[in-house]
């Protein structure tokens, strides 16, 4: 999944931010209202009155004033690309470009009459829209030529994916007409879309798309135009911009100013956050600035998704390869993905059955199983399934090929269903009557554990089963061996919420407790030896990044670390893994949550409470690799950062930078990249309305690989 930079335009403050995820960025308020962004590799730039521009040349971590730009007016309109040259239109249409930086300007012959939008494709082309042209310059902005698709329309929105390819959306006030060209603007084409009056558009790339317009009005295509679907919207006004976060993520204003992000279809407004007017993206975070010149960041890197078709539970998820993916749960729902998790398309296979577990031999060949002692084998990759087995006496929960004939079944009552023919057919066998199996897993040909309340081994490739005499009270939910003698179990350990992580080195001979959580835990599995995560009640996700000797949370409820408010409904009960940074977890209500960065959360304010004072505690673990976690706590509010040095005392990461409430807080900061040896992070705390650090503190951490 890429992540971008996504810049936003903010016309008033908004108090609730921090509910959101949302900092306030650096610097402080310039005295000018900001109205325009834009965001190029890690070159980010917001001008607004008086000709005020400000830069980051980091990824909006720091800004500083650019003092001079020639011109006191209003600037409306600023781009830029990844190195130094940016250009930006006042509200006088003056045009004015830099190759520096903004060090030195140059203005220039303007052709624009109320421009409307701008967009920076390369060194050389440049695209400016104004109310009936869209005008091209090829020549770094010497001269520019009307590139437009029809002469005497008025032009709502357009949007380039790169020199080449671009659309643009005219409107008569009662519909709209799509325009494409492959060739930056020399020839159109028309595409079909609903009718409707649509006032913005945006590509991610020739396939992924959306358009919206009046009373909420809006349409997204996967098949770069041929079809479009509907996006469920409610209590939403006219749609005045879009910018696509990746092909399964979208932002969009509307007339309102209020700012909604969009997941597969489905739009949710961003909370307390109003006075919008302005879109760019680039990078890993997200930003706006606004009226009173701050500057605002979130950082992305989880996405909660709804699925399109259905509202089904998901209790299972594979992913065979990084493009294919399978989903099983509620009303005999299997959802499938061919494109790497972007769409997903249903097939009901009995809707009388809750599917609990899911297992695939290779690509091809797999199984789920469910209510009513149902098994369905595929052959075909989840195309299509046929029942291998059915008994309306029990259910199951899980099932585990160990090789390409023999496999597993465990469910209610104590039942075990063995085949030794892929499937073919499965007999029946009771490990303890009475008793629920949740899991079973084969760390080889004949070693193999089970689970209910209590943990069975089998040393005979499942012919019999041993009560191992561990135990807890409530019951065991999963199993995940990492090796034969590395594995993990979890579960519930009382009536109410608490649940415990275990781990045993010995290949299941014995068992140490490693993680006690206030939620039962449902799952467990792991990316390598080091990185595995665990789900639990309240919506929680867990991390470990040291082989599971130490677990903190990254996500609870679609909320980073422990902010907010808490929804106890939505409940993760899988995870999947569909590249190294890419982390699906599925769960209640069709929700499905992904991460993009590895299920990392930079800084998580994990406490509100107030401490008794400032302090800066020793990272953990210590020494580590490549990941570790840094705890701080700020008595008042105030400018934090925290950085990390190398022994020559160069700066290596900034951490945080930006203002925080009192609270306690933790920061992750990964080594990859970095060689072995010491390091320095250091804080200081500057409180509001002041030049004077009030708290300074440094510590030493040692990265080992």
């Amino acid at each position: 999944m890429k992540t971008l930079f996504l810049t936003l335009l903010i016309l008033t403050g908004a108090n609730n931010l921090n509910a959101q995820g949302w900092y306030w960025q650096t610097p402080k308020p310039v005295g000018a209202s900001l109205h325009t962004t834009s965001a190029a590799g890690n070159i980010f730039y917001a001008a607004g009155d008086a000709g005020t521009i400000v830069k980051s040349t980091n990824s909006g971590i720091n800004w500083m004033h650019i003092p001079t730009t020639g011109t006191t007016n209003s600037i409306l309109l600023i781009a830029n690309n990844a190195e130094d040259f940016v250009y930006f239109i006042d509200d006088l249409n003056n045009f004015y470009l830099s190759s520096t930086g903004g060090e030195s300007w140059t203005i220039k012959p303007s052709p624009f009459q109320n421009p409307k939008k701008i967009l920076m494709k390369s060194i050389n082309t440049h695209f400016v829209l104004t109310n009936n042209k869209l005008w091209r310059t090829t020549n770094g902005g010497v001269n520019f030529i009307d590139v437009a698709p029809v002469q005497n329309s008025e032009f709502r929105d357009f949007d380039f994916i790169n020199t080449s390819t671009g659309f643009v959306i005219s409107s008569d006030g009662t519909n709209s007409i799509l325009y494409r060209t492959t060739n930056f603007g020399t020839n159109w084409n028309q595409i079909n879309i609903p009718v409707g009056n649509f006032n913005a558009v945006d590509f991610f790339d020739m396939q992924n798309g959306y358009i919206g317009g009046e009373d909420g009005l809006m349409r997204r295509t996967t098949n770069g135009g041929l079809e479009w679907n509907i996006v469920s919207l409610s209590n939403v006004y006219d749609v005045s911009a879009i910018q696509m976060f990746n092909t399964k993520e979208a932002y969009f204003i509307c007339k309102d100013n209020t700012l909604w992000s969009l997941s597969w279809n489905n739009a949710y407004r961003v909370n307390d956050v109003s006075g919008v007017t302005s879109l760019s993206a680039t990078g890993s975070n997200l930003s706006f600035a606004g009226y009173t010149g701050k500057i605002w960041v979130r950082e992305s890197g989880w996405l909660r998704t709804i699925n399109t078709t259905t509202y089904n539970t998901f209790n299972r998820i594979n992913f065979l390869n990084a493009n294919t993916g399978i989903m099983a749960g509620t009303n005999g729902a299997v959802s499938k993905s061919i494109d790497g998790g972007n769409t997903w398309v249903q097939n009901v296979i009995n809707p009388n059955v809750i599917f609990y577990g899911m297992d695939f031999i290779n690509s091809s060949t797999g199984f789920i199983c469910g209510e009513r002692g149902t098994i369905y084998r595929t052959t075909n990759g989840g195309q299509t399934w046929q029942l291998r087995n059915e008994n309306f006496i029990y259910w199951l929960n899980a099932v585990n090929m160990i090789n390409n004939s023999t496999g597993f079944a465990v469910g209610y009552n104590g039942i075990i269903l063995m085949t030794t023919n892929a499937g073919g057919l499965w007999l029946e066998d009771v490990i303890s009557p009475g008793e629920q199996f949740f899991d079973i897993e084969f760390i080889n040909n004949n070693t193999g554990y089970s689970c209910s309340n209590k943990l069975y081994k089998s040393t005979d490739g499942g012919l019999s089963w041993v009560y191992t005499n561990f135990s807890i009270p409530i019951g065991f939910h999963d199993i995940n061996f990492l090796n034969e003698n590395t594995g993990f179990i979890v579960g519930q350990v009382n009536s109410g919420d608490g649940g415990k992580i275990f781990k045993s080195t010995n290949g299941g001979n014995s068992w140490m407790e490693k993680f006690y959580a206030e939620e039962p835990f449902y799952s467990i599995k792991f990316q390598n030896e080091t990185t595995g995560f665990a789900t639990a009640g309240r919506g929680s996700i867990y991390k470990t990044i040291n082989g599971g000797e130490t677990w903190f949370r990254v996500f609870r409820n679609g909320l980073l670390g422990e902010q907010g408010l808490v929804n106890h409904n939505i409940m993760y009960r899988d995870v999947a893994f569909r590249t190294s940074s890419e982390i699906y977890f599925t769960g209640s209500y069709g929700n499905v949550l992904i991460s993009d960065n590895g299920g990392s959360v930079n800084v998580n304010q994990i406490s509100s409470a107030l401490p008794e004072g400032y302090e800066l505690q020793q990272n953990y673990p210590n020494p580590f690799n490549p990941e570790t976690k840094i705890r701080y706590n700020l008595k008042t509010q105030g400018d934090v950062s925290l950085k990390v040095f190398d022994m020559m005392g160069r700066e290596v990461k900034s951490l945080v930078n930006r203002q925080q409430t009192a609270g306690s807080y933790e920061v992750s900061f990964n080594g990859a990249g970095l060689s072995s040896g010491v390091y320095f992070y250091r804080i200081t705390v500057t409180p509001e309305n002041s030049n004077s650090f009030v708290y300074i503190d440094t510590k030493k951490m040692l990265l080992v690989k």
